[in-house]
């Protein structure tokens, strides 16, 4: 008859890799017909990931006939708690696509392991045409695969660039796409445009530019002007935009002045 523990038998049990791990206790064992050495064993036993891994511990009661009693316990360490980011996280902000500011450097920390930190970058569209979104996400990801993300949002406004200007036009009725065409001026209502030409003379002039309804298309608007339908004669005019600009949603802005040359060839 092999021998008896004396002492309730330790459960398994599983703990965070960052908890106190419960000591080995002391067992004892009698038997009926002499005395019962006990002995204890440990092992290790690894894991998927340097945070996860199990301890065994096993405990052999023998008396002096050599009948055995013996009792495992098995305690699971894992790594279910994700890392912490230690660093100043940045701010969502807008700004204007000519001053994006570099991406931060983002530092974590975990209990259990090493932490890999990524960094995504994207942009998504904005309400404009010269608006978007650069989404930056940092995902730390520690070595048994828990991970936390932070992510910061900029919203960017662009200002309108000469290659934005479409500075040559034919003055034909037929068809409709062909005007005057200012990219990103649909995000800047606010705006003035006039046509001047090569006399100073202001032979267009129109407030809130859209490419649309308000799109100059070879014809004048001025009062002075002679033929108005048969459209302005080919040559160099001179255009001035005028537009209200914002990077930092509305809080504050400026006026933008934009110039340059436009040929207009007419040959009705």
């Amino acid at each position: 008859t092999a021998p008896v523990f004396v002492e309730t038998l330790p459960v398994d049990a599983t703990v965070e890799c960052d908890s106190v791990v419960p000591t080995a206790e002391t067992l004892t064992a009698i038997d009926n017909c002499g005395d019962t050495t006990v002995t204890f064993n440990e092992t290790e036993v690894l894991g998927s990931c340097s945070g996860s891994y199990s301890i065994e511990r096993l405990w052999t009661a023998t008396d002096a006939c050599g009948n055995t009693s013996t009792h495992l316990q098995i305690i699971t360490i894992e790594d279910t708690t994700a890392p912490i980011f230690t660093s100043v996280l940045p701010e969502d902000l807008y700004t204007s696509c000519d001053a994006i500011p570099s991406a931060a450097v983002l530092t974590a920390t975990d209990s259990c392991s090493d932490v890999e930190i990524t960094l995504n970058e994207y942009e998504e569209e904005g309400e404009c045409s010269n608006q978007y979104d650069l989404v930056r996400e940092w995902t730390a990801t520690d070595a048994c695969g828990n991970s936390i993300q932070y992510v910061q949002v900029l919203h960017l406004t662009c200002k309108i660039l000469d290659s934005d200007i479409k500075n040559a036009i034919n003055v034909d009725s037929s068809t409709y796409d062909n005007y005057f065409k200012i990219d990103g001026i649909d995000c800047f209502p606010d705006n003035t445009v006039k046509i001047f030409n090569r006399w100073g003379v202001e032979v267009y002039s129109v407030n809130g530019y859209n490419n649309m309804d308000k799109a100059f298309r070879g014809y004048s608007n001025g009062r002075t002007t002679l033929n108005e339908i048969d459209g302005l004669p080919t040559g160099d005019y001179f255009y001035i935009l005028q537009y209200r600009y914002s990077s930092d949603g509305g809080v504050s802005s400026k006026i933008l002045d934009q110039s340059g040359f436009l040929y207009i060839n007419n040959n009705k």
